[in-house]
């Protein structure tokens, strides 16, 4: 009788695969002769296999693929499961139906096993091909040894799934209208970062700029807003595992309205405008340009009468020319000599 892996009789020299020599075809097996794959896998799950299987934790969803991936891998002596190279799970318990030194005999569906680490039950080689059950994140969840059909449980190794989360964003403000944004993320377990992305506006109209980073921290390019109003900032992480944002990196913040200039009313003073003579009113900036009232530039000017005429004043007495000019610069002098002229001829006839 050849008895494989889980009794303590002469050991294999070599390894025996289900698929080559159709599995070990003794009373220890839970599945006798072996599972060939995994549809005979889900046909032989029945009676007390099934009962024993979910003694070790594999359930229907397991086997019918449902709550698990089924993949091929291999339990070492060791207690190590191995999985695409990693070690997934330490500690392996296998379960057989012979009872060997170092079991601890159960019942399940009303026959009796025995499981035992596969530090005991391995006699005859150190590795064993098996199906592995993996959840969705590749974590350890049971086995099946192929050759025998015999279930193994295990710790399993936690396995950690990249991650990465934006964890806040916070404005700078640089000027009235400009801005810049700072947004900072954290990675985890081999993700990595890529960029980022600035999506800043108003209900009615959105910006958005990016940038290539791998950095955990990164600043955007200037926004300039020139509208007031409050406007809304979302920064947006890119990673290896998808892009991240959320409540933590969404922000709010008011653009103000630009202050007032004050209107200030120039202050107007009256000048002489020498052009004409006449007084005007400018701003008060102005009045340089001009005389001030009173200059001498402004008076009322004399105007000559050396081109004019004298006239003579008819008398009956000796002629006399009118010493008197008519517009020498001055009604008062032309009225002065027209009294004279008629003073010396009434003296004239006295006489």
């Amino acid at each position: 009788m050849i008895m494989a892996g889980f009794f303590s009789v002469v050991p294999l020299a070599t390894p025996v695969s289900a698929t080559t020599t159709g599995g070990e075809c003794d009373d220890n097996a839970v599945v006798k002769c072996g599972i060939y794959s995994v549809s005979d896998l889900r046909a032989k799950y029945t009676g007390d296999v099934k009962a024993v299987y979910n003694y070790f934790g594999i359930t229907d969803g397991m086997i019918n693929g449902t709550t698990a991936t089924i993949k091929n891998g291999t339990v070492n002596r060791n207690g190590d499961v191995i999985l695409d190279g990693k070690v997934i799970a330490t500690g392996a318990i296998t379960a057989g139906r012979h009872d060997i030194t170092g079991s601890t005999k159960f019942t399940a569906g009303g026959s009796t096993f025995y499981q035992r680490p596969s530090t005991v039950s391995f006699i005859s080689r150190e590795v064993f091909e098996a199906y592995i059950m993996v959840d969705s994140n590749g974590q350890f969840m049971g086995a099946v040894l192929k050759p025998c059909g015999n279930p193994v449980k295990a710790t399993p190794v936690v396995v950690k799934k990249p991650a990465a989360v934006c964890t806040s964003v916070t404005v700078d403000k640089i000027s009235r209208t400009d801005y810049r944004f700072t947004a900072k993320a954290t990675i985890s377990d081999g993700a990595t970062i890529s960029g980022y992305s600035f999506r800043v506006g108003s209900a009615a109209f959105y910006e958005v700029k990016t940038l290539t980073s791998t950095a955990t921290s990164a600043t955007s390019p200037v926004f300039t807003l020139n509208n007031p109003g409050t406007y809304t900032v979302v920064a947006t992480v890119k990673t290896s595992v998808g892009d991240k944002s959320g409540a933590d990196c969404t922000g709010k913040f008011t653009v103000e309205k630009a202050p007032e200039v004050p209107v200030v009313t120039p202050t107007k003073v009256e000048v002489c405008n020498p052009a004409n003579g006449q007084t005007i009113t400018v701003d008060e900036k102005d009045a340089s340009k001009y005389k001030p009232v009173g200059d001498v530039a402004c008076q009322p000017k004399v105007e000559s009468a050396k081109d004019e005429k004298p006239q003579v004043i008819a008398s009956t007495g000796p002629a006399e020319v009118l010493g008197g000019v008519a517009g020498l610069g001055s009604l008062t002098a032309a009225g002065y000599y027209l009294r004279a002229s008629r003073q010396r001829v009434f003296d004239a006839f006295k006489k």
